[in-house]
């Protein structure tokens, strides 16, 4: 909020749009999975080996449309693709998004921040049905996943059953999970997110 607070009202309104829902999730996505993942001119020069890895991923990705651009030809190749790729995005980015943007999830400064509760606290359970907790590979378990990565993710509902601590944490559903959407800053003070309506409602009448 702080920071916020303190920028010029061009800051301010890059800001709202890049949390605005179609940024976040619509065009983001595309932009981060499709462009900068495939040239990410931020990674280090001498980061050889990471470097190395993404542009012979290039190569391949490069091989494949060449074979079905000789083969079936590149508009039905995007026809088939693009909607599945598209549409895969959107969701991966909305399930990673919305298990760490809820209201009373857990953001500390460093010198306070502690493994244990960023791992219970600032990732969220999102209960969804069975059949979608096996479509995303029980990625609603996200917060078993933060305290250890090295379990396999068919092993996560196990866990939870099995061991009663990690069923205290902040329980999402789909319909639950919505309303998080309007969260947009961190406010140090209450400790919580908040939306810019509610920052609206802090702000001081003018005087």
């Amino acid at each position: 909020v702080k920071e916020y607070l303190g920028r010029s009202p061009w800051q301010r309104f890059l800001y709202r749009l890049y949390r605005s829902p179609l940024v976040l999730f619509v065009i983001g996505p595309a932009y981060l999975f499709i462009i900068k993942n495939r040239l990410p001119l931020d990674t280090p020069k001498t980061w050889k080996k990471e470097w190395a890895s993404i542009m012979w991923t290039n190569v391949a990705l490069a091989g494949v449309i060449g074979v079905a651009w000789a083969t079936i030809g590149l508009g039905k190749l995007f026809l088939v693709q693009m909607p599945m790729l598209f549409i895969a995005l959107c969701v991966g980015v909305w399930l990673f998004y919305i298990q760490h943007q809820f209201e009373d999830t857990y953001w500390r400064r460093h010198p306070e921040w502690d493994f244990y509760r960023a791992g219970l606290e600032g990732s969220s359970y999102y209960d969804l049905p069975k059949w979608l907790h096996w479509f995303t590979g029980n990625i609603g378990y996200h917060h078993i996943h933060h305290l250890s990565s090295k379990i396999p993710n068919y092993k996560l509902p196990q866990c939870f059953r099995e061991i009663p601590e990690l069923h205290h944490v902040t329980r999402l559903t789909f319909w639950s999970s919505l309303s998080c959407i309007r969260l947009k800053l961190w406010d140090e003070a209450s400790g919580r997110l908040i939306g810019f309506r509610d920052l609206a409602r802090m702000a001081p009448a003018p005087t």
